[in-house]
This record gives C-alpha cells, sequence and structure tokens, in this order.
C-alpha cells in the first residue's frame, strides 16, 4: 500500500483526523473492470465542484474478474426510497455495462442484491407506433452518449432518437425526454415489468396529464412474500390520445388496465402527435408503499413546481453535502475517485421506507403506523454485507441516520414478532444465516448512539437468540437453535424439527460462527446494561465455537 492520504470523518460538529493506506494509481486501474471506459471528473462548471465530482457510478456495473458487483447507474438520493435507473435486462439486477439494449428505466433497486429483484414501476420512451413487447421497444444506446453522476443520469435511446435525462428526490424520480421532430412521441408503462415476479399490478389514466397505479412485486431470492409499491405519474405536457394492453393485444382509448394473476403481460401508454420541433416532456413519479394517496402527497412535497433543473441541482448538493462528511487530502485522482464512489455506494442502502408525512405500512402486515415527525422509517437491511462494514461506519458519520435505520429494526421486530434477517421492504426474506442484526444494534449502542429503544431491542435479540420459532410462523428465527440450545453447537446435517423446511444450507460452521458474533455482541451489551445474568449467559454461549 502507498501514496497514504490525509482524512477527516466529521461526526456531528466534530473533526477527527485519521490518515488513510489509499491503493496506489496502478492498483486502481487494474481493479477497474475492463469494460469501463476511464472516467475523468468534471473539471469545470457546477458540476465540478465538491467530491461529488469524484463518484462514477458505473463502477460495479459490468463484468469484474469476480463477476458483475450488481450496482446501478441511475439517479438517486443518500438512502433514497427512489432509485430510478435504466434496466437492460428482465428478471435480473438491472443495468449490465455489457448488454447492448436498454428496456426502459424503473423506479426501484437494490445496490449489488445476490438475487434478482425489485425494477418496481417501469417506464420508457419510443416514437412512431405503439410497441408492447419488450423485443419491439427496447433500444441499443452507447456508452459515449451516456453519462451518470451522483443524482442524474442520461442516455440516448438510438432506435428513437429520445434523449433521457433522470434525476431523484428521496421518493420521486423525474425524467425529462428530449423527442425528435417529426415522429409521434410515445411514453411506455409495462407496469408487470419487473426485475422479479409480478402478482398484480394496475395502471389507470386519470386524464390527460396523469397516470396512477400499483404493482405487487414479489420479494427476492424466491421468498414467499410480496409487496406493493403505489405510484402517480404527471406529465408536463396533456397526452392526446392513449391507451393500454394485455399480452399483445392494444386496447386504443382504454383508462384502466389490472392483473391479478401471475403471468398476465399488461400496460399502458401515452401519445403527443408529431410536430415539425424537438418536443421535451417531463414526466415526474411518485411512490409510495403506503397507498395512492402517500404517492401523490410524496410528489406533491417534493417536486410540485420544480423544474428537472432545480431538482437536479438539489441532489447534486446533497450529494456533496454527504461526502463532505469524510474529506480526503493528497493522493492521485484516481485514488479519490476509487474512495468517493465506495463512499457514494455506502450511502445507497438501507432505504427509506416511510412516506414524506411520516405513514408507513407495518412491518409483516398491512397496518398503517406514522412515525415520529424529524424520523425516518428505513428498509432493505443486507443483513451480512453490512454489519462488519457499513453499519459501523454509518454509526461514525451519519449517526442521526443510523440511530433511525436501528429503531427500524426494532420496529420491525415488535410489528412482526421476531428479528428479521435480510428484511426487505416491510417482509421477512429469511436469507443468509446468524442474526447479523442484532450485531447492528449491539454495536450502535455500544458506539454511544441511544436514540432507539434498547429495552425492546434486547427482547427481540434474546428471543432470537435463545428460541426456536413457532411452527408455520413466516419468520425463521436461528437455524437449529433447538440443537444448538441441547448440544451447544450445530450438527451438521442434521435438522431441529421446526427448521425441517428452512433448514440453513450455510453449513454447521458457518452458521455457529455467526451466532457466536451475535453472542458477543450481546455479551458486551448485557455488560453495558447491567445484566449480568444476562452477560454470564451469551459469554458461554459466545464460545460455543470451540465445540
Amino acid at each position: 500500500m502507498t501514496g497514504i492520504g490525509k482524512v477527516k470523518i466529521r461526526r456531528r460538529a466534530a473533526a477527527i483526523p485519521l490518515v488513510l493506506g489509499i491503493l496506489t494509481a496502478a492498483a486502481v486501474r487494474a481493479a477497474i473492470p475492463p469494460a469501463i471506459v476511464p472516467f475523468h471528473p468534471a473539471s469545470s462548471g457546477k458540476w465540478s465542484k465538491g467530491p461529488a465530482r469524484y463518484v462514477d457510478p458505473f463502477v460495479g456495473t459490468g463484468n469484474t474478474p469476480g463477476g458483475s458487483g450488481n450496482l446501478f447507474p441511475g439517479a438517486v438520493m443518500p438512502f433514497g426510497m427512489a432509485q430510478l435507473s435504466p434496466d437492460t435486462q428482465s428478471h435480473g439486477y438491472g443495468y449490465r455495462y455489457d448488454q447492448p439494449d436498454i428496456q426502459g428505466f424503473s423506479m426501484t433497486h437494490m445496490s449489488g442484491p445476490g438475487c434478482s429483484n425489485e425494477g418496481d414501476v417501469f417506464f420508457t420512451a419510443t416514437t412512431g407506433a405503439i410497441h408492447t413487447q419488450i423485443k419491439n421497444f427496447q433500444s441499443p444506446y452507447s456508452h459515449k452518449q451516456e453519462t451518470a453522476r451522483p443524482g442524474y443520469y442520461q442516455v440516448l435511446l438510438r432506435k428513437w432518437g429520445v434523449n433521457a435525462q433522470l434525476t431523484a428526490t428521496d421518493r420521486c424520480g423525474l425524467a425529462r425526454l428530449s423527442f425528435p421532430a417529426g415522429r409521434r412521441a410515445n411514453v411506455l408503462i409495462p407496469i408487470s415489468h419487473t426485475l422479479a415476479h409480478v402478482f398484480a399490478a394496475h395502471v389507470r389514466m386519470v386524464n390527460h396529464h396523469e397516470v396512477t397505479g400499483y404493482v405487487e412485486d414479489q420479494c427476492f431470492c424466491g421468498t414467499r412474500a410480496f409487496y406493493r409499491v403505489y405510484f402517480v405519474m404527471t406529465f408536463s405536457r396533456p397526452f392526446e390520445s392513449f391507451g393500454t394492453w394485455r399480452g399483445n393485444k392494444l386496447k386504443p382509448g382504454s383508462k384502466t388496465v389490472t392483473r391479478n394473476e401471475p403471468g398476465r403481460w399488461i400496460g399502458a401508454y401515452a401519445s403527443w402527435p408529431a410536430r415539425n420541433k424537438k418536443r421535451v416532456i417531463t414526466v415526474k413519479v411518485g411512490i409510495s408503499y403506503v397507498d395512492l394517496a402517500g404517492a401523490e402527497n410524496n410528489l406533491k412535497q417534493e417536486a410540485a413546481g420544480k423544474s428537472f433543473n432545480t431538482i437536479r441541482q438539489m441532489a447534486w448538493k446533497t450529494w456533496n453535502k454527504a461526502l463532505r462528511v469524510i474529506t480526503v487530502k493528497g493522493g492521485q485522482p484516481t485514488q479519490r475517485e476509487v474512495f468517493y464512489t465506495a463512499l457514494y455506494h455506502c450511502l445507497l442502502m438501507p432505504s427509506i421506507f416511510s412516506d414524506a408525512d411520516g405513514r408507513y405500512r407495518g412491518f409483516n402486515s398491512s397496518k398503517i403506523y406514522h412515525i415520529a415527525p424529524g424520523h425516518r422509517v428505513y428498509c432493505n437491511y443486507s443483513d451480512w454485507d453490512i454489519y462488519r462494514s457499513e453499519m459501523p461506519l454509518l454509526a461514525l458519520i451519519a449517526p442521526a441516520r443510523m440511530q433511525d435505520m436501528c429503531q427500524s429494526i426494532v420496529l420491525d421486530y415488535q410489528q412482526g414478532g421476531w428479528m428479521p434477517r435480510w428484511p426487505q421492504i416491510n417482509r421477512y426474506t429469511n436469507q443468509q444465516c446468524g442474526s447479523p442484526l442484532t450485531i447492528v444494534l449491539c454495536t450502535a449502542w455500544l458506539d454511544g448512539l441511544h436514540g432507539f429503544n434498547i429495552q425492546a431491542a434486547w427482547r427481540g435479540m434474546f428471543q432470537d437468540a435463545t428460541q426456536a420459532v413457532p411452527p408455520n410462523a413466516p419468520y425463521h428465527g436461528e437455524y437449529n437453535i433447538t440443537w444448538i440450545n441441547k448440544l451447544h453447537y450445530d450438527p451438521d446435517g442434521i435438522y431441529s424439527p421446526e427448521a425441517l423446511n428452512h433448514s440453513s444450507d450455510y453449513g454447521s460452521v458457518s452458521q455457529l460462527q455467526e451466532d457466536c458474533i451475535a453472542y458477543a455482541s450481546l455479551y458486551y451489551l448485557a455488560k453495558a446494561l447491567d445484566k449480568t445474568k444476562d452477560a454470564a449467559l451469551f459469554h458461554k454461549r459466545a464460545l460455543y465455537y470451540r465445540n
């Protein structure tokens, strides 16, 4: 490691000086996927200010020696609910740098998922006749006519001659679409297109300015759980004609279409007649996991009356503020690109779940709750991937958000009945093993972040660490806990009765190691909370790895 640079990390009002070993420029170049063209920070203009200029959102979107990072290049705010990005595939991860066609754009994504998921509220732009099938409306594109910056994405859809620019607020996405002269302009809404498996979907043409609807999508990795995303889409210019489709059958003038079963391909379209000069249409999309009223209010609160350029500038300023929490000096520009791109990716998840009015749907339920003003509920905790690194970082550089994230985990337990493992949206997925979110909560509290209900958290963590789940529960708890309680280790290939239908598959060593890390965390937390008896219990359990 060479090229030592100085780093300052700002937490609250304090500045903590650190020294960071940064990779050499040669090592950095060697780590960049070969498919990705060299990135050059903006050198002039309003987009050349602050650390955001060093971020390259294309990093991690192409083939690397270890495979794709499954990252997305689209427009998003820090921890944003709306993550508006291009999709080059169906039933996949979204965007891959090496794929030649863009199918369209969708409002939700995950940064680095291990399974196909999300890609909800999908739309795209075309010209001429209406096409309902992906193979007909997808478009080739060139990386030479594509740009990605924090809070902004742009691409030319070459088949249609449409230049698409994207930006975002916390809960809304905006697309500025520039259509060529002399051709009919279309916005297609193939609502049953997602990156996972749609169960239900609905679109309604409210008037010549507005379209509403929802999509009910499946949680990732084959989880038998579904969530619903509502949307309100408005247009800067009234569309002249519209319609819907089922399968490949168009129905011009139809105002609504609904799908209540898997497998049915549906969508809607809005069109503007050809004219002799370029037409620019701005599409604003508000989303909500609560209801249509929530999507409409999110759109009103965050995007109404604001131009595309205004919101893009707001996003840029917000990203600069978020990234300035760590200031790097010295080193080479390429090294700063690596550093700030990595920091950028650390600020994408968990993502905001509650609406602008504070409403949110309870965990594993349809009941609507309210979070206190000034706070947010978060979702999408990728457990294994974050408890060792990202969450301790957020405890240091984003303590207010971290406390809300911890309280969100506590709410998941209180509303769902058990500590979650890899919770997606408001559902249990039970992916991975161990109790990673227990470690997250313990880390935050022991780091001095006490803005969440630790007593409720303790009850949930204690239960998860010592008890088997009831039969047919939607949560799985710690795999093989009955054997762990009896033998003090997890016997490989022998499953507890309650685990027959959802055994670990990660192996006894991996399972027990993860559990013991959680037990050790609970030991230190019990000591801090003066729970002497519990501390002794978890000290003993933390040493089960020896067995």
